[in-house]
């Protein structure tokens, strides 16, 4: 897997100096076979349900643009998804305002790919089954219509007064799994909304927002291991955060840590909807080693590679998150990681330049000197 992934690297260098893209489409049935397209849509166009798409990074920052909705299952690796982590590749970006993977995708992962808005299926009735999304950004909102959903070690966020940030189940997505991520809100008088999801587990999450936190409309669903922080909201949501509790049957924290009060009474569990369970409260921002003031917001941190990269959410040795996990280890974005990540998302990539070789020319073509340096992990 990690000769695959160099694969990728190498291309994104090479696209860096021919200063054209190459989308390679991988044969899930062929051994070795590959096509190479100078275009996302004639690669997109041109894979066979279930083939891969390796999405080369773009220095460019308008990144690449889909024609058209996905329409059948495919595997999306991108060579990672921001410009500090990726200072040679670039980033993939995928930058339509909104991208829906329809009924017909069931199947489908995604892997180290910035998108905007992210739609999965269609609607209740047309859903989108078994979807895994690993390492990738998303902005603004997730919309899902399906069962068995996997989102793991992504960063959500949305910036900007009366913008929403919302991960929607529409209240008939089951069995979804949300873990070491990171959801952020900042600037806006909007909150983070999570809503419409049964028997669903949230964990090692990190949920930060400038405003307030409303999740509702939830069946049988638990919050696990996570850090919520959120400043007080006026608009009658409570103190710091809302559980909606009669709109939520059966909402369980367990072992999480707040910014804020308890969202439940410990001592009259029996009677409230929403319930917990060995939780933290009125957590302070300086358990992170480099959080942000939630009350100003990020201030004057405009451009997004500063918006996402500026805080650290990483725990200070000895603060009592470190420890609040079932488990006994800590709670937030980097807790129960087999391997200690620097930042979330994380993806292997070229960092710097000073390792040299030449890549042997095509015919017609002149010889390609590269230098290159890459950070990998073994997973």
């Amino acid at each position: 897997m990690k000769r695959l992934l160099l694969f990728v690297f190498f291309c994104g260098v090479i696209t860096t100096a021919n200063a054209q893209a190459r989308f390679l489409v991988q044969n899930r049935t062929k051994t070795n076979y590959t096509q190479i397209y100078n275009n996302i849509n004639d690669a997109y166009n041109n894979a066979q349900p279930h083939d891969t798409i390796y999405v080369p990074g773009a220095l460019d920052p308008a990144g690449f643009h889909l024609d058209q909705d996905i329409d059948k299952p495919l595997h999306w690796i991108g060579v990672g998804v921001t410009q500090r982590a990726t200072p040679v590749t670039g980033i993939s970006y995928i930058n339509n305002g909104g991208i829906t993977f329809t009924e017909n995708c069931s199947g489908t992962t995604i892997d180290g790919i910035r998108f905007n808005s992210l739609q999965i299926g269609s609607s209740a009735t047309k859903k989108c089954n078994n979807v895994t999304i690993k390492k990738c950004i998303f902005r603004t909102q997730l919309n899902v219509y399906g069962d068995n959903f996997i989102m793991t070690g992504c960063l959500g966020f949305a910036r900007g007064n009366y913008v929403y940030f919302r991960i929607l189940g529409n209240k008939c997505s089951e069995n979804a799994l949300f873990k070491n991520c990171i959801f952020l809100h900042g600037r806006s008088n909007r909150e983070i909304n999570i809503e419409g999801f049964n028997n669903s587990v949230f964990t090692y999450n990190t949920i930060y927002s400038t405003r307030g936190i409303l999740i509702q409309h939830t069946n049988n669903c638990i919050l696990a291991n996570s850090i919520l922080m959120a400043r007080f909201s006026p608009y009658g949501l409570g103190a710091h955060y809302d559980s909606n509790q009669a709109k939520n049957v059966s909402l369980r924290f367990s072992h999480c840590a707040f910014g804020f009060d308890l969202p439940f009474d410990p001592t009259n569990i029996n009677v409230l909807k929403t319930i917990g369970e060995d939780c933290l409260a009125n957590q302070p921002v300086t358990m992170f080693v480099n959080g942000w003031d939630y009350v100003s917001g990020w201030g004057g941190i405009d451009t997004d590679e500063k918006f996402i990269t500026a805080q650290d959410f990483h725990l200070n040795d000895g603060v009592p998150a470190k420890t609040a996990a079932i488990n006994g280890g800590e709670i937030g974005v980097y807790g129960n990681l087999k391997y200690s990540y620097k930042e979330i998302p994380f993806y292997p990539h070229i960092a710097t330049d000073n390792t040299g070789f030449t890549v042997r020319p095509m015919a017609g073509q002149k010889a390609i000197q590269l230098k290159m340096k890459v950070e990998a992990q073994s997973h």
